[in-house]
């Protein structure tokens, strides 16, 4: 079992109580969501055996209120040295979190619209290859990544690629006609 014995005033902050007075004593477990509880309990018996663990975690607050956990453990030996008590280090990762999920809701509205998307790093290879880039070109994004999109894309080398990523660096776009071929070869 999970007790606090300590809680730091940021800690006391993010369970929504007026003082840690109201935390000693009461079980780590209530304030973290269900379906992490378990994960919590495995983390808090090995940093009782001596381990050190780290783990991120949904809890919810006294009043209410969801958060995202990120807590770094280590083992603290106890007074009868039989065992150790768990000491936390835990930050609150909500905002982290909300923007790691956008990206993923934005990414995956990449990969509905039809037309082909592709991010290039500054040596023009492949970073980001979406599903209408497969459809329009016939590569698989796993077949294309880190390739150089001139060698892909088209038959021979002309100049007006060094043009057009140049304008892209100095203004931070370009615009034009490009001729491509597809994975059979085909404009």
């Amino acid at each position: 079992m999970a007790f606090f014995l300590e809680i730091n005033a940021s800690g006391v902050a993010m369970m929504e109580v007026e003082s840690a007075d109201i935390l000693i004593g009461k079980l780590v477990y209530s304030a973290i969501m269900p379906e992490y509880q378990n994960a919590f309990k495995l983390m808090h018996e090995s940093v009782c055996r001596g381990n050190k663990e780290s783990l991120e975690f949904e809890m919810i607050g006294f009043k209410n209120t969801r958060r995202w956990m990120e807590t770094h453990a280590v083992p603290l030996p106890s007074e009868n040295n039989n065992r150790f008590l768990h000491l936390a280090i835990t930050r609150d990762i909500t905002q982290r979190k909300l923007a790691e999920q956008k990206l993923r809701e934005q990414a995956a509205l990449l990969d509905v619209v039809t037309n082909a998307i592709l991010v290039k790093d500054i040596d023009n290879r492949i970073l980001y290859w979406n599903k209408g880039a497969e459809n329009i070109y016939g590569w698989k994004a796993s077949e294309v990544h880190g390739q150089k999109a001139s060698q892909l894309l088209h038959k021979e080398y002309s100049s007006w690629q060094d043009d057009a990523l140049l304008s892209v660096i100095n203004t931070g776009k370009w615009q034009g006609e490009l001729h491509q071929i597809t994975k059979e070869g085909k404009d």
